[in-house]
């Protein structure tokens, strides 16, 4: 499977992520309650499906499209690695806490679950500036 495709599939990856996030939200904001185990363990294995391909599959294509073909990036694509390492270490953290809590108390739910979007938010922009910078290095012409 080509890259492009690969990355495509992962993007999609993530809007599924994002639309379970907003559902796992919408709830706890209207009744005070938290999500039931089952959507809890759904949601963090979505995401940590997004995470282990971003780590184990796209991101090694990312950094040697970029090092290859501009040693500008090269900094800003490590960089944004070690960002992107911070949320996946609050999100085994939070996948950790959550499994072994049967039940979640709401106020810790949302704390943690606006700590774990906000971590995202971050970890979205850098993923895309990724995408951005090795497209630009294999494609110059399409991005000036």
């Amino acid at each position: 499977m080509k890259l492009n495709q690969r990355i495509g599939q992962w993007l999609a990856l993530r809007q599924a992520l994002l639309v379970q996030l907003c559902d796992m939200n919408a709830p706890t904001k209207k009744r005070k309650q938290t999500p039931s185990r089952k959507q809890r363990d759904d949601f963090f294995q979505l995401l940590l499906d997004y995470i282990c391909a971003g780590h184990f599959e796209i991101y090694h294509h990312l950094i040697s499209d970029i090092e290859q073909n501009a040693s500008v990036h090269k900094h800003v694509a490590h960089s944004s690695l070690m960002r992107i390492q911070k949320s996946t270490d609050l999100t085994v953290l939070l996948n950790d806490k959550y499994d072994l809590l049967p039940k979640v108390p709401h106020d810790q739910w949302c704390r943690d679950l606006s700590e774990l979007a906000e971590s995202l938010a971050e970890r979205f922009e850098l993923e895309d500036l990724m995408i951005e910078h090795s497209h630009e290095v294999k494609h110059p012409s399409k991005m000036a």
